[in-house]
């Protein structure tokens, strides 16, 4: 029951099955899966799989959603990921505060830059006296950004093309600097790595049911990235699990960002690995990866591929004919 086309795709059409209890692409494979099985159990009166290999595969299925949400935030292709996240801080919030526009990706959102603002006034609308008599003379805001001087008709001005908006609070000087969100960075890092941990732990406790190529490749892409990793505070402790020092890290995510979107979310970073390893499972079948199927026959087999294929395709195009009849 080999699923073809793009994971963020597949999943897209899962959205529309959700009246019937999918949530993501594993659980729209697992429920066909075993329908397929059940059936064929009825058919020849004999169980196919166990109740524990059952509900390893079933487990399996969650744990790649998982990890494939947490994975995703890490990488460079996806528009939730925390690469893009931008962050502004003022030397002086009681000159000026800002707020910067989120990337979707390397070409988009405000840029990273440092801006020397200095406010000589700010604007004040114009009061008045009873009917004609002004009290209070209206008045622009008068500042310059990096030496040039500009006026405006309210607090709010905007720079980098309007991606950066800033309020200004009082007179004095700020420097505005708009960065990549560090602290998303490193929580984010922090939440892949404890799926990561959760992952292994599931498929260790459950090596007689899942396929060891399963764990094997998920401990490849770990020791890929071995020696980046350990500079960035991130090491196995005794048990194999990772650990991370968090003052490391935040170090590393300070002065070497450009070291961790690579090694994440490069080409062959340890999150798109691992996306991709979660895509693979999500959208593919069970047999592939239960130790059980070894021991099932290959008429079987081609029963199990063959059914659980035909009732997919009979959910996804009855759920689109309904929808968009």
């Amino acid at each position: 029951m080999q699923i073809t086309g793009s994971y963020s795709n597949y999943l897209a059409v899962t959205n529309l099955l959700s009246p019937v209890g999918v949530r993501g692409s594993g659980d729209l494979v697992m429920q066909v899966f075993s329908s397929a099985v059940k059936n064929l159990q009825h058919k020849i009166d004999q169980q196919i799989f166990s109740k524990e290999s059952d509900a390893a595969l079933k487990q399996l299925y969650n744990e790649v959603s998982d990890l494939a949400s947490q994975a995703e935030k890490l990488t460079l292709t996806d528009f939730n990921s925390v690469f893009f996240d931008r962050t502004t801080t003022s030397s002086d919030p009681n000159v000026l505060t800002a707020a910067a526009v989120d990337a979707f990706s390397v070409d988009s959102g405000a840029a990273e830059a440092t801006y020397n603002i200095s406010v000589s006034q700010l604007s004040i609308s114009q009061e008045n006296t009873g009917a004609d008599a002004v009290s209070t003379a209206a008045q622009d805001a008068a500042y310059t950004v990096d030496g040039t001087e500009y006026t405006s008709e309210t607090n709010t001005i905007y720079l980098d093309g309007g991606l950066v908006a800033v309020n200004l609070k009082g007179v004095g000087e700020s420097i505005l600097t708009v960065t990549p969100d560090q602290k998303e960075v490193e929580n984010a890092i922090t939440a892949f790595v404890s799926e990561v941990n959760s992952f292994i732990d599931f498929l260790e406790a459950n090596s007689d049911y899942i396929k060891d190529e399963v764990l094997s490749s998920m401990n490849s892409f770990i020791t890929d990235h071995k020696m980046e990793l350990e500079s960035f505070g991130i090491t196995p402790d005794e048990d194999g699990a990772l650990v991370i020092d968090t003052d490391k890290l935040a170090t590393a995510v300070s002065d070497n960002l450009s070291g961790i979107k690579k090694t994440f979310g490069g080409l062959d970073g340890l999150a798109v690995q691992t996306e991709n390893h979660a895509a693979r499972i999500a959208t593919d079948s069970p047999l592939n990866y239960a130790k059980e199927a070894d021991g099932i026959s290959m008429d079987f087999v081609d029963y199990l591929y063959g059914t659980s294929a035909t009732m997919l395709k009979g959910i996804i195009q009855g759920m689109l004919l309904n929808t968009f009849v």
